[in-house]
């Protein structure tokens, strides 16, 4: 079966005129070039004059005698437009930023599908001016008012844009269309050809239609469609329509073509294995797709030296999870190569976020009222594969320095000459040229722009040849982003308008947005990855679609724009549906010539529903298949192995003499009852915490957390009640002391939160939840008659104890949030709760039951009773009580215990036997919800 182009080439040499000047083709893109020439070559062996070959864009460019101007330049041009007509009422250049895409956007829609601009802006003013008429007959306000008078001036930006560019012989795509499709007559100027070939159109805008079809008139002009009857011609195959034939249909009747060439017939005759896949997660088809080309190979379906494979990925941010699963392939001795043809998204590259992220902290400090920078941002930028790259070679360890002086600080802002202390108290070179680069007071943007072209060099500087060959995007993301500063810097320089910080900020995005690293390779030879756009006009015997699902494949997208759908209909501009129906053809058009193809789509629902597949599957299952019985189509459920580093066991630190040694000092400094639930929830952690003193991940706390939260209230009451320590609790001065609560809170909170701020945002509320949980709680005990009868013996109070343990002596040690002693002298133990406490919590029906990991309140307060039995040996057990601040269950919880009153002595003695016994492990728990919420699960994971 000959493919497209291949028939083509052969058309073009069997044209007598082909070996004489004269003679252009035109083809959609570049690739498409590219194999043409290839066939060209191939079908040859005498020398004759290739003819000159044009893409679209360039073909209408070059005839128009108009330069396509960069977007961004445009953008500058409509905003001397709006400080023209708004004069000392121009909004700030940053927040215009925003508009601009969209006005060019809908200008370039007007222009190519040639609507008439004054009756669109017309409709389009008229409409909001409905949506913003009051009924009642009240003026409108100021913000309405402007609102209305930006759709009025639309407009006047489309015509002033249009007169200034032609002035300089410049243009948008859509404006340099129009100008050829208006006038004519300079095509027939400027075209030193005699003949042209139109090879593989599909949608046109008016002005494309309007172009060629002028072409088709005035010179000797032949087209080649590929197209297949079974979506040309549906009515005779009992379909009522087929999207994917709908434009070539469209311009061979409005072009009134006769001898059409070529509607095939390889849809609804030839014998295809179609298989779709259902596979879980993006990873899992990726993984696949490495697999099935390994099967194909092994049973010979892909010949080594023919380009007859293509992987085409609908979602393109697949590009590197699937590089890093294709398969290294040798057949007959010769290596199988893969190219990518599509460009990989600058915006995801590392460098392209590390810049945004850097360029964000600075705009933020700018705007702050005591420019200061962003601490966590700082640190998350210092974290970067970007900066780690900077720090090898033993430098690493000032980087790590600087983040733990930066975390340990608490400050979420920190100027600037601060955070020089720190970094020049680690005395190394490097990290302060780092320093002098990413901060600067008042830097303007021109400054911003010489500071990302250092770093960019001195990025440059440390990556190797070596690290270039093995992992190509790194090198080229250096490159690309680095011409986009150097553009953007002469940009700047030609403009009349000085840029802020924020304006830079939108107009990086942007460009790294519109920008792709240009993966090189070999067009011509080996496996394809592709996107949909770059099939087109190519064949392929093999092919794999990737992420098959409703919204990827056909993409959904509502366009940005300021003109409706109701609006863009009347006046014949694109909408979703054309994207769709050209996004139809390339799906069926790629399976024409295909013998083998696999087609896979995630099963997996988020929250959007993105597990459905594709229309185009069900089009396969439900029509295709049935009008072509030579076609298998069969649907998989496809469970996808993904290889795990193999876990033979949990991790086990056994106990040498370094370990043992180190278990006596903890015995002699002391153990808590929270170092006691660490090693009965995962005795690895206690090795981590307790022994080793391993200090855990820690950050700046933007929020103020639990602990803190609880501290501060702990704090607030300890201050509260203080005063009647030895004496009984008076409500009345209780009730009193509730106005000083506020203040103390704010002490509490400034003592617990150092650098955290607290009268604005989150925090604040977090501050009321706490100011709210003291008022409930005393409001309850200045209401029970009860509270004048007891006595404070003791808060926070402090007490240790030396318990024996066999042959280990050890100190065991806790903090009694309050001791009261009640009106019969009955002592009680009571611990302050601010997290959510149940009374099944405190609940024992066997003493067996103290080892659940779900029972460490109960054992935190049977762990103070014994310290307090212990020390002070009170002529009747301490009774036990959670006060639990919490709004809904404000009050006093106490716990029910069985009879025995000595077991947990034994089971405490049996824990510290355990910590201190040589022939037992640390080990892991192999409680999977421990983990996760583990502050040491990086290290377990390593």
């Amino acid at each position: 079966m000959k493919k497209f182009l291949e028939k083509v080439a052969e058309e073009i040499l069997g044209i007598e005129d082909s070996r004489h000047t004269g003679l252009a083709v035109v083809l959609p893109n570049k690739r498409s070039e590219i194999f043409l020439k290839n066939y060209l070559k191939e079908k040859t062996t005498e020398t004759f004059w290739l003819p000159e070959f044009y893409t679209t864009d360039e073909f209408i460019v070059q005839h128009s005698g108009l330069y396509q101007l960069d977007p961004i330049l445009i953008y500058f041009e409509l905003y001397d437009i709006h400080k023209e007509l708004l004069a000392g009422e121009a909004m700030p250049i940053e927040d215009f930023l925003n508009w601009a895409p969209i006005m060019l956007s809908d200008f370039n829609d007007i222009d190519l599908y040639q609507a008439d601009a004054a009756n669109v802006f017309k409709h389009l003013t008229e409409a909001k001016a409905i949506e913003q008429w009051n009924l009642s007959g009240q003026p409108l306000t100021a913000l309405q008012s402007d609102y209305l008078a930006f759709y009025q001036s639309l407009f006047n930006y489309y015509t002033s844009l249009r007169s200034r560019l032609i002035a300089k012989k410049s243009g948008y795509k859509g404006m340099i269309y129009q100008y050829l499709a208006e006038n004519m007559e300079t095509l027939i100027k400027t075209s030193q050809n005699k003949a042209y070939i139109c090879v593989g159109f599909n949608a046109l805008s008016k002005a494309e239609k309007d172009i060629f079809s002028y072409l088709k008139d005035h010179f000797k002009t032949t087209f080649y469609w590929d197209a297949d009857a079974y979506y040309m011609q549906p009515e005779a195959y009992g379909l009522t329509q087929m999207e994917a034939g709908r434009f070539i249909r469209e311009l061979i009747k409005e072009w009134k073509l006769k001898d059409v060439k070529w509607i095939g017939t390889d849809l609804i005759e030839s014998k295809k294995q179609i298989h779709i896949h259902g596979i879980s997660k993006p990873v899992g088809q990726v993984k696949y797709a490495g697999k099935q080309l390994s099967t194909w190979f092994e049973k010979k379906k892909v010949a080594p030296d023919q380009m007859d494979t293509a992987i085409v990925l609908a979602d393109e941010n697949l590009l590197l999870p699937l590089l890093h699963s294709l398969p290294d392939l040798v057949v007959e001795g010769r290596k199988i190569t893969y190219n990518i043809t599509m460009g990989y998204p600058l915006k995801n590259s590392g460098l392209s976020r590390f810049i945004q992220q850097w360029l964000a902290l600075v705009v933020k400090a700018e705007e702050h009222k005591n420019k200061k920078y962003a601490t966590d941002t700082l640190i998350n930028l210092l974290k970067s594969a970007t900066i780690k790259k900077l720090f090898e070679n033993g430098a690493s360890d000032s980087r790590k320095s600087i983040i733990k002086d930066l975390t340990i600080s608490n400050q979420m802002f920190m100027d600037i000459s601060n955070i020089r202390k720190i970094v020049e108290s680690k005395k190394n070179e490097l990290l302060s040229r780092l320093l002098t680069i990413l901060l600067k007071d008042n830097i303007r943007a021109d400054e911003f722009i010489l500071s990302m072209i250092e770093l960019v060099q001195l990025l440059a500087s440390r990556i190797t040849e070596e690290e270039k060959k093995e992992n190509p995007i790194q090198g080229e993301q250096i490159n690309l982003v680095f011409g986009i500063i150097k553009k953007l810097q002469s940009l700047l320089l030609n403009l009349s308008t000085e840029i802020s910080l924020k304006a830079l900020q939108k107009i990086l995005i942007q460009l790294f947005r519109s920008s792709e690293i240009s993966l090189k390779g070999e067009p011509l030879k080996g496996i394809q990855i592709m996107g949909m756009l770059e099939t087109r006009n190519l064949d392929f015997k093999n092919i794999i679609f990737l992420s098959a699902n409703e919204g990827l494949l056909p993409k959904s997208s509502n366009p940005e724009s300021f003109i409706p759908f109701d609006i863009r209909y009347a006046n014949h501009l694109p909408l979703p549906k054309e994207q769709n129906d050209v996004a139809t053809y390339h799906f069926y058009r790629l399976l024409q010539r295909a013998n083998n193809v696999s087609i896979l789509y995630n099963t997996d629902s988020d929250k959007l529903g993105s597990g459905e597949k594709s229309r185009f599957i069900l089009q396969l299952e439900n029509e295709l298949s049935k009008i072509n019985p030579s076609i298998r189509v069969k649907n998989h459920l496809t469970n996808v192995g993904i290889e795990k580093i193999p876990v033979t066991h949990a991790i086990s630190i056994k106990k040498d003499t370094d370990i043992l040694k180190r278990i006596a000092d903890k015995g002699n400094s002391g153990l808590s009852a929270s170092a006691l639930i660490v090693y009965r929830n995962c005795s690895l952690k206690f090795y981590f915490r307790e022994i080793l003193k391993l200090e855990e991940n820690s950050k700046i706390a933007s929020e103020i957390e639990f602990n803190i939260f609880g501290n501060a209230i702990h704090n607030v009451l300890e201050d509260m009640y203080k005063q009647f320590i030895g004496k009984l609790i008076d409500p009345d001065i209780l009730k009193q002391k509730m106005t000083e609560i506020d203040g103390l809170l704010k002490n509490a909170f400034h003592e617990n939160y150092e650098g955290g701020h607290i009268a604005t945002g989150k925090n604040f509320l977090i501050y009321e939840v706490a100011k709210k949980y003291i008022e409930q709680f005393i409001k309850v005990e200045t209401e029970d008659p009860l509270t004048a009868e007891k006595q404070i013996v003791g808060l926070e109070e402090k007490i240790e104890i030396r318990f024996q343990v066999e042959d280990n002596e050890v100190k065991l040690k806790g903090y009694l949030d309050r001791v009261e002693k009640l009106k019969d002298e009955t002592i009680r133990i009571i611990d302050y709760k601010t997290g959510r406490v149940e009374p099944g919590d405190l609940v024992l029906k066997d003493w067996d039951e103290i080892a659940d990991k779900k029972k460490d309140k109960l054992f935190q307060l049977l762990f103070y009773a014994f310290l307090y039995q212990k020390k002070y040996k009170p002529v009747h057990i301490p009774e036990l009580g959670i006060y639990s601040l919490r709004m809904r269950s404000c009050g006093l919880i106490k716990p029910k215990l069985p009879d025995e009153e000595n077991y947990f002595e034994a089971y405490l003695a049996g824990l510290i036997h355990e910590i201190f016994d040589p022939s037992l492990s640390f080990e892991q728990t192999t409680d999977q919800q421990i983990c996760d919420y583990c502050d040491y699960k990086d290290i377990c994971n390593k």
